[in-house]
């Protein structure tokens, strides 16, 4: 299991559990870079949980962009399901202030949603970014042949 938490330790969080990958057997792209995570999200009085899947390459994306983020403090990085269960983006305005606006559906394709945000800053981007190198080292996206 990988986590990434965004947020503090208190109740303004998100937390992605990355539990396994859901097809174990399976060497290609494919099948094989679909992994299972638990979502959690606590902000102001709202609690949130669901389990999903999500791509091996969504999580190297959201790194790569989160990582430049980070550098110029501009810009964004989101983290985009293909089934669409999960949106994450993280925007910088420059001046060290990150505001993350997310949405969480109960299964993919549902009309029930809590839609989220939460503002850091960059002293949270580095844990957020080990998290993510956690996940991308722990579950390496798989390349078909």
């Amino acid at each position: 299991m990988a986590e990434i938490r965004i947020g503090g330790a208190g109740r303004e969080t998100l937390l992605v559990d990355v539990i396994a990958r859901e097809r174990p057997q399976a060497t290609d792209s494919e099948d094989g870079n679909w992994l299972q995570a638990v979502v959690q999200v606590h902000v102001g009085g709202f609690d949130g949980r669901t389990a999903g899947a999500l791509r091996a390459e969504e999580f190297v994306i959201f790194r790569d962009e989160l990582a430049a983020l980070h550098h110029s403090l501009r810009g964004t990085a989101t983290l985009r399901t293909m089934e669409g269960w999960l949106t994450i983006q993280m925007a910088g305005d420059g001046r060290g202030h990150v505001e993350l606006a997310g949405q969480l559906h109960d299964r993919p394709g549902s009309e029930n949603r809590l839609v989220f945000h939460l503002d850091v800053d960059q002293t949270h981007l580095p844990h957020v970014l080990a998290g993510l190198d956690d996940v991308v080292t722990r579950f390496r996206a798989r390349r078909s042949d």
